[in-house]
């Protein structure tokens, strides 16, 4: 799994550039044309440009005059065109040299192929996301540079706890809060709880199962495997995972002006705002150890028994699936993390959910769906008891007032 380096010089080199466009105006992505008349979106990983398709064709190639412009040597002057069409849009490998690629599968040079958001589209030596709406881009780029990846942290991360009294069990959440000012390159780092918890310390690797922004401010759902836990062979899963949440918030002169000034500057660069934001606290890790522990650990979290491994290790897996299409147990494997996520949270509300909470799992049992259809075409095992278990799954979900 190829990813970019995107920490270090180059990052606050890019974010300089994208914000120092002058002071009356607001800062623009650099090579992002005015978008109101865009009808899709390209993100390049190694670069972090967002580049808007306001065409109904689109070209993309080594040439200067292409809407498009790799400098990557491997992409021929003509590569591949992105063509809107009545019914969304298609690409076409334009006979090039070294060929393109959807989704990690080779296009046949000359043929339509349908995209849908959040392909990736590999021309060569290089990487493009596509999205139909800037929004959705930013997410997808968001997750690409995050999501099942390993990372060196830069800040202690609590780590949640489980506190025991009267012959019960509690968890409590291990909290951390990194206020983050960007013009004075500070961190002021705030924890909850505490308490005789034990935090991920700085220089320690971490593995990142989860990612969102929310609030005006970034969410990581940080894992590690615990200290005193026996080694792993290469091959098996990790059991031995603890867990913490790490916050990102802007500093301002009150919490409701970081906020929204973090929200502002996501609308406006998406990753190009972010990446010196996440240099502060976090630098990343082997590209081939990431690639290699990944599956492993969110296997791993798939098999624990908390609604958050669950969840976590769902995601990691289904996101994994969607950059080696060849690998047939990784969508399985993600289809039953989400039906065991459903049943879980469903047993722990009995009482009842609100509309949100329905609706994001019968989301998540959609996908399962898909998913298993996915692991069946490619010639998974087990694909009729992942199934069942998603059968099992909506029959709680449907008990539940």
């Amino acid at each position: 799994m190829k990813r970019a380096n995107y920490w270090g010089v180059l990052t606050f080199l890019l974010w300089f550039a994208a914000t120092s466009q002058g002071a009356a105006g607001a800062p623009q992505s650099p090579a992002s044309p005015q978008s109101e008349d865009a009808w899709g979106y390209l993100w390049q990983p190694r670069t972090l440009q967002l580049h808007a398709l306001t065409d109904d064709v689109i070209e993309v190639g080594r040439l200067t005059s292409s809407d498009v412009v790799l400098a990557h040597p491997l992409v021929s002057r003509h590569h591949l065109e992105i063509r809107r069409t009545g019914n969304g849009a298609v690409v076409v490998d334009l006979r090039s040299t070294n060929g393109t690629h959807l989704n990690r599968r080779e296009l046949r040079a000359g043929q339509e192929v349908p995209l849908q958001g959040g392909d990736l589209i590999a021309p060569a030596g290089e990487e493009l996301i596509f999205q139909w709406t800037k929004e959705s881009l930013f997410e997808d780029a968001l997750r690409y540079s995050l999501l099942a990846r390993l990372v060196v942290l830069r800040v202690p991360v609590l780590q949640d706890r489980i506190i025991r009294a009267l012959g019960q069990e509690r968890e409590i959440l291990g909290l951390t809060e990194a206020e983050v000012d960007l013009d004075k390159e500070t961190v002021r780092v705030t924890h909850g709880n505490e308490t005789e918890a034990r935090a991920f310390e700085p220089d320690e690797k971490a593995f990142v199962g989860d990612v969102a922004v929310e609030d005006g401010g970034l969410r990581l759902s940080i894992w590690g495997v615990a200290r005193d836990a026996p080694l792993q062979s290469r091959r098996a899963a990790y059991s031995n995972l603890v867990h913490g949440e790490l916050w990102l918030r802007l500093a301002g002169t009150s919490p409701e002006e970081g906020r929204a000034r973090f929200a502002s500057r996501w609308a406006e660069l998406g990753m190009q705002f972010l990446m010196p934001v996440l240099y502060a606290v976090m630098d990343n890790y082997s590209e081939s150890e990431s690639a290699e522990a990944a599956p492993q650990i969110a296997r791993g979290l798939s098999n624990l028994a908390s609604s958050t491994a669950l969840r976590d290790g769902a995601r990691c897996l289904a996101f994994l699936a969607r950059l080696d299409p060849n690998d047939s147990e990784l969508p399985a494997d993600a289809a039953r993390a989400e039906a065991r996520w459903v049943k879980t949270v469903a047993e722990a509300h009995k009482a009842g959910l609100d509309d949100v909470q329905r609706k994001e799992l019968v989301a998540a049992l959609e996908r399962g769906k898909g998913l298993v259809r996915t692991a069946g075409e490619l010639g998974a095992d087990g694909t009729k008891e992942v199934e069942a278990e998603i059968v099992e799954a909506e029959g709680m979900l449907v008990e539940i007032p």
